[in-house]
């Protein structure tokens, strides 16, 4: 069973759900990580909006960038997610959001996607009783008020300044 703590360690480290701003050090949803750099960062000013990708480009590069048109044009939302990381299109709603940064042939910019893929391995083949074992049960956080932005409750510790968007938004 998961704690408080532990699961609020995984939000902040391993999720590969989420991401920590490089520019605010900020963690956010992925699936939002746009949206975060041109709204919510403490950096926000210093990125403008590609119109051809929707990505937030630092606004140093956003000239060259849109010059080159070397860009994957964003489908819009109704019609596919478009990835912050990988700059990929594929099935709009959560569940695609899920498959494309935590599957095993999903995103392969998504560092933590990997380790993640490693751990359950490791888990998967340990013999029982070397390693922990995940034993399935409920991943509610009890004492905590649900929050209205995002399905993924912020750390206690104040590890994010704003609760990032959900991914319903998308």
């Amino acid at each position: 069973m998961f704690t408080d703590e532990g699961l609020d360690i995984h939000y902040w480290k391993h999720c590969p759900m989420l991401r920590r701003c490089e520019h605010c050090k900020q963690v956010v949803e992925i699936a939002s990580l746009t949206e975060h750099r041109l709204t919510e960062c403490d950096k926000k000013d210093s990125f403008g909006k590609c119109q051809r990708c929707s990505e937030a480009i630092a606004k140093e590069d956003l000239q060259e960038h849109l010059k080159t048109k070397n860009c994957n044009a964003a489908k819009p939302e109704k019609i596919a997610n478009h990835c912050p990381l990988c700059h990929e299109n594929f099935q709009p709603g959560e569940e695609p959001w899920k498959v494309h940064l935590m599957g095993r042939d999903g995103c392969k910019m998504n560092p933590r996607r990997m380790q993640t893929l490693q751990r359950t391995q490791q888990l998967q083949q340990a013999k029982p009783g070397t390693l922990a074992t995940f034993r399935p049960g409920p991943t509610g956080i009890k004492g905590r008020s649900p929050t209205t932005t995002s399905r993924i409750p912020a750390p206690r510790a104040g590890l994010n300044k704003t609760p990032s968007r959900t991914l319903n938004r998308r």
